[in-house]
């Protein structure tokens, strides 16, 4: 932990998953802690896992993007972020992102990533808003993306499934990341 609280200090950067990221993946996308927060219905095999490192697409035609956040002076990951559903049109994209592993969530690292993302998203993805969908429940990230001022667009009532066989809601954000032109 100590590691974690030191990098605090330093800035955050995006960048491609490699091949060597594949034992934090499978570590993340085999934690079942995270189905709940994904479409993942279960396990994924490390073939899968270096199949969608190899495939990920870089080039500005494409729609989804997953890229690993990390300090400046550190590759090691910090968490994953989505970039998906992307018009390319339009400027807007949905967003994805989860700081990982879970001993490092509620350290800041959350307001660090973002910001980085933002930052990502405007000057190199040239992107004007920025969606995402938080699970009802998860108080931590909606606090977040509030007070980055993101707004609350409206609910998806009874939407998600939950381990216990009920229905959470889903609450809806957006941020402009430009002013209106």
């Amino acid at each position: 932990m100590s590691q974690h609280v030191e990098r605090m200090v330093v800035g955050v950067r995006l960048r491609a998953p490699e091949v060597e990221d594949l034992p934090f993946l499978y570590q993340l996308e085999n934690d079942p802690r995270v189905w709940d927060v994904c479409t993942v219905l279960g396990p994924l095999s490390k073939t899968a896992l270096q199949g969608m490192v190899q495939e990920t697409p870089m080039i500005p035609t494409a729609t989804d993007f997953r890229y690993l956040a990390c300090t400046v002076d550190d590759p090691a990951p910090l968490g994953v972020i989505d970039f998906f559903g992307i018009s390319w049109l339009h400027r807007y994209a949905s967003l994805g992102m989860i700081v990982y592993p879970p001993e490092i969530q509620g350290c800041g690292w959350g307001r660090k990533i973002l910001s980085e993302v933002e930052r990502f998203a405007v000057r190199r993805m040239q992107l004007r808003h920025l969606y995402l969908e938080i699970q009802e429940e998860n108080r931590a990230s909606q606090k977040l993306f509030l007070s980055a001022g993101y707004r609350h667009l409206g609910t998806k009532q009874a939407w998600l499934r939950n381990p216990e066989g009920g229905y959470s809601d889903l609450l809806c954000f957006q941020k402009c990341l430009e002013p209106k032109a």
